[in-house]
């Protein structure tokens, strides 16, 4: 990268995710394009020089904890939390139980995830 401060960051989170640690001349190969002033994208392949494969379990909450400590270092707006209470997609059999009874979009209804802390006895 080009602009001034944006290496440090973008191979951090590289090694965050489990692409390509500093030295390693076997990493997966990568390549980031920055098509606007607030952002970047990062492409990697998922095949590292050596035939070994690359260890990304975990690789997303990883680099999202990497830019948190950007965010904040550098005083950013935190673009996102990864709080998990996003729907979780539904299970085979509930697809197909949804598709059975002709519910829309295939999905049975959910309840919304609720936040903070539940109280005993309070209403759901």
């Amino acid at each position: 990268m080009r602009r001034v401060g944006t290496a440090s960051p973008l191979h951090r989170v590289l090694l965050a995710a489990g692409i390509a640690e500093h030295g390693d001349e076997h990493a997966c190969r990568w390549v980031a394009v920055r098509h606007a002033d607030d952002h970047i994208h990062i492409a990697a392949t998922l095949a590292r020089q050596d035939g070994r494969h690359p260890r990304v379990r975990g690789d997303i909450p990883s680099m999202h904890a990497a830019a948190r400590v950007f965010e904040a270092r550098w005083g950013l707006a935190e673009m996102s939390s990864l709080d998990r209470t996003a729907r979780r997609r539904p299970a085979t059999g509930e697809a197909e139980k949804a598709t059975r009874r002709g519910l829309a979009e295939n999905r049975l209804p959910r309840p919304a995830p609720r936040h903070g802390p539940a109280r005993a006895g309070a209403p759901r």
